[in-house]
């Protein structure tokens, strides 16, 4: 077969309905091939991928509103005690105010029937420290009294504002008196708060 003979039998081919159908279905196919591979499958990846956001972005919110929510919660309990906020600065107060502390102490011991002998307080560093969120003072103390006096001075000094510690407490009595009723001698040592 030569070659012009070849071109007229692939035309004569060409102009039959099967074959314009085949070409028709060819190009369809290549051209939805093209369709799906540059519109539709870009598509369908960025919406898989904003699911996936989505998914993300759902639980980050969950987490910020637990997060608000626990704030206006601790926002709520602040207000409640905004009035009462006094009563944190007199527990830790800025300075030592050692002259109150005493006061205090000598107040609670005169209430109660004790008889303060000493009151020796400790060397305190006033110079400032990062490091610490409060700082201390230490306090020893003898005094003398009855036993249920006593009782009745640590129990009013613990129940004072201000925020003390009482680290040791010693109770002795004189041999020479040994009677239920003697006087019984208190060594203590307090620590004292502050800011």
């Amino acid at each position: 077969m030569d070659k012009s003979e070849f071109i007229k039998s692939v035309t004569s081919q060409l102009g039959t309905k099967k074959t314009k159908d085949y070409i028709f279905l060819s190009g369809f196919f290549i051209a939805f091939s093209f369709f799906v591979f540059f519109a539709i499958k870009p598509s369908l990846t960025t919406a898989f991928e904003l699911k996936e956001k989505e998914k993300e972005l759902t639980i980050i919110n969950n987490k910020y509103e637990n997060i608000v929510a626990n704030i206006i919660e601790v926002q709520s309990k602040v207000e409640s005690v905004r009035d009462k906020l006094y009563l944190t600065n007199e527990a830790l107060p800025v300075k030592p105010n050692i002259n109150k502390l005493v006061k205090d102490i000598e107040s609670s011991g005169g209430k109660n029937g004790i008889d303060v002998k000493k009151i020796n307080i400790n060397e305190i560093d006033l110079k400032e420290q990062d490091n610490q969120t409060f700082k201390s003072l230490d306090i020893d103390m003898e005094v003398s009294s009855s036993f249920p006096n006593m009782l009745e001075f640590v129990k009013d000094l613990s129940d004072q504002r201000r925020l003390k510690k009482i680290k040791k407490i010693t109770i002795s009595r004189d041999q020479q008196e040994a009677s239920t009723s003697s006087t019984l001698k208190m060594s203590l040592q307090l620590e004292g708060y502050y800011l």
